[in-house]
């Protein structure tokens, strides 16, 4: 019996968070309460917390979940591809804005109303983006991309730092927010590729541009 409602619970603890999430994206943190959760679900308010302390503890939950989500994705991208195929993705514009693009109205109410968890969101993210960044970097010097005397770690760091200090380019997240933001990103990407990228790398780079150019 006792297992048998630990598996209800965690059923239900489940479905509150994919409710939460699918509400939160589309209205935003802010207008969806508690009590909008626990009606939508016929929960009480304290079958609420007994899963979760507040709603920020639920808030943070969630970010946690996209933050492993961001990264899972990221790695299956990369995985089975050379640094070489990667680069040339890059630099002819193979991944699309849209694909990047997140949802205005949560990261808004998140930044505007729950400063402190927008803080450690973008944070969490950085170190991702540095963890990815570390693996990425090394193999483009391990494939001779990327020049031999190149400081991976301290590459990765700076890179991830101009990502993270982006995301902070307005105090107003709009529409085209993270398209501005994409863009900034790619720029920024682009002038560091060129800074660390091999002589053999760049004529590589070069020749494979080419052939796409005639295909």
């Amino acid at each position: 019996m006792a297992e048998k409602q630990q598996d209800k619970n965690a059923e239900q603890r489940e479905r509150l968070i994919e409710i939460a999430t699918e509400k939160m994206r589309r209205y935003g943190i802010k207008s969806i309460s508690v009590d909008d959760l626990c009606h939508e679900l016929g929960m009480s308010k304290k079958t609420f917390y007994v899963y979760f302390a507040n709603k920020d503890e639920l808030i943070r939950d969630l970010l946690r979940r996209h933050e492993c989500y961001l990264e899972r994705r990221a790695e299956e991208q990369t995985r089975g591809k050379s640094v070489m195929t990667l680069l040339i993705n890059f630099m002819s514009l193979a991944m699309k804005t849209k694909d990047v693009r997140t949802n205005p109205p949560l990261f808004y109410d998140l930044r505007k109303y729950y400063p402190q968890l927008f803080d450690e969101h973008l944070e969490h993210v950085r170190e991702m983006t540095k963890r990815l960044l570390c693996s990425y970097l090394q193999r483009g010097v391990d494939e001779g991309v990327f020049r031999a005397e190149l400081d991976v770690t301290r590459t990765a760091a700076i890179m991830a730092y101009l990502h993270h200090e982006m995301l902070n380019l307005s105090p107003q997240i709009t529409e085209n927010y993270y398209d501005q933001v994409v863009s900034h990103i790619r720029y920024a990407v682009d002038i560091f590729m060129r800074g660390i990228i091999s002589d053999e790398g760049r004529a590589r780079i070069e020749e494979q541009l080419r052939k796409r150019n005639r295909k």
